[in-house]
């Protein structure tokens, strides 16, 4: 739906440039094995265990509670998920680099 997709651009971005700022080794441990699992079997289990690793990673209770916007938009979806940006903000939330994690969340968020 256009309007998840709206208000997952105005969120993911900045949760994106949360993270990076605060994510530690576990939080960062966490993120890079889901993204392993979604990298292995790019389903929609997978894809929501590295969602919820992602807001988490933000280190909000409040950015946790918007989980089920991502739920519902990654339901709707037919294609698979966007590994390639998955894997930039991956490694841009390890590297701490908040304008490249805005940048992968940006990426992820349009080529669906």
């Amino acid at each position: 739906s256009g309007h998840a997709l709206d208000i997952r651009l105005a969120l993911e971005p900045t949760l994106a440039a949360l993270a990076a700022a605060r994510a530690d080794d576990k939080t960062n441990g966490a993120l890079q094995e889901a993204l392993r699992l979604v990298q292995q079997n790019a389903d929609y289990p997978a894809e929501m265990a590295f969602l919820t690793a992602f807001y988490r990673a933000a280190a909000n209770d409040f950015a946790v509670a918007a989980l089920p916007l991502a739920n519902f938009a990654v339901k709707q979806r037919s294609d698979t998920p966007p590994l390639d940006a998955y894997r930039r903000l991956t490694a841009a939330i390890a590297q701490k680099d908040g304008v490249a994690a805005r940048q992968a969340a940006l990426q992820a968020l349009l080529s669906t």
